[in-house]
This record gives structure tokens, sequence and C-alpha cells, in this order.
């Protein structure tokens, strides 16, 4: 049993060193899967691009856009803020109105990838790639 709870105990400690840390962050809800330590900002609690900017600089991560989708009559995006602690993965998501941007917030794509789904449906490998 006790090699089983290897996998969770490197996220947990993560979790434990990031909140004692910052212990400002805003309300988020965790889990582990996979060895990586997932969280979740839910509700216009406060203002969710705050949110993003906070965990992007605590830890010091990328931010991207996922897609858009529906919630309760609502178009919501996901933004993903993702972090290498030592030794652990850390994903932060956080939802925000879709229709609401801010360019200054979101890191450049990813080689071979588009932010947005709504993006000219450009094959990836006639895309430029900033090399």
């Amino acid at each position: 049993m006790g090699t089983q709870a290897t996998p969770q105990l490197a996220p947990a400690m993560a979790l434990v060193r990031l909140i004692t840390a910052h212990p400002d962050l805003p309300r988020t809800r965790w889990s582990v899967d996979d060895g990586i330590l997932h969280g979740h900002v839910y509700g216009p609690e406060a203002d969710n691009f705050t949110a993003i900017r906070t965990y992007a600089s605590a830890l010091g991560g990328s931010v991207r856009p996922g897609v858009a989708y529906e919630y309760n009559g609502e178009r919501l995006r996901s933004y993903r803020v993702t972090a290498l602690r030592p030794g652990v993965r850390v994903e932060v998501a956080v939802s925000v109105p879709a229709a609401l941007y801010d360019p200054d917030l979101v890191d450049p794509p990813l080689p071979g990838q588009r932010h947005d789904v709504s993006d000219p449906a450009v094959p990836v490998e006639q895309q430029a790639v900033a090399k």
C-alpha cells in the first residue's frame, strides 16, 4: 500500500508548500491524477483574470486558453496555468466568460497548436511557427 501512495504524496506536498508560501491564493478545488496536481477555480467570486494572474505569478508558469464551453446558459472559456514545481506538474484551470479576453495575459501558442478553436482552420503544417 505504501507504493500506491507515492504518486499522490509529491503533489500533496507541493500543494502544502504552495499554499504555505502563498496563503492569499484564490479559493480552489484541488485533485491529484496520475501524479499531476490539478486546481480548479470556479465561479465569479472574484475577478477571474486576477485569479489567473495570481496563479501565474505564484507558480511561474505559462497561461494558455482552452476551448469555450457552455455552463448554466453562460458561455465560458477555461484558461490553464501550467508549471513544473520540484518534481510535480501543476495545472490550474480558471473559467472566465468566453467574450472576455486579455491578450497580455496569454503566452504564445506552443509549436503546432492554435489557442482558439474558432481560429481559421489552417492545417498546422501551414502555420508559421516561431523559431
